[in-house]
């Protein structure tokens, strides 16, 4: 089975920033703050099964969520 490459995903200071007053709100809804912490995580390096073993999601929900 072919491995994927990972793709660098960089985010500037005021992304990051955004991303997380997005997760730190308390209005902000499930959907997006779980969104935003896969962004966050992949911005940091972590592979899909890192992401999905951090955040107790599917591996297929870390997948298709960036």
């Amino acid at each position: 089975m072919a491995r994927l490459a990972l793709k660098k995903l960089s985010l500037s200071d005021c992304d990051r920033l955004e991303l997380q007053q997005l997760v730190n709100r308390h209005n902000t809804a499930q959907q997006i703050v779980l969104r935003a912490k896969i962004i966050l995580l992949a911005s940091e390096g972590k592979n899909h099964r890192e992401i999905a073993r951090t955040l107790d999601i599917s591996l297929d929900l870390a997948l298709f969520s960036k």
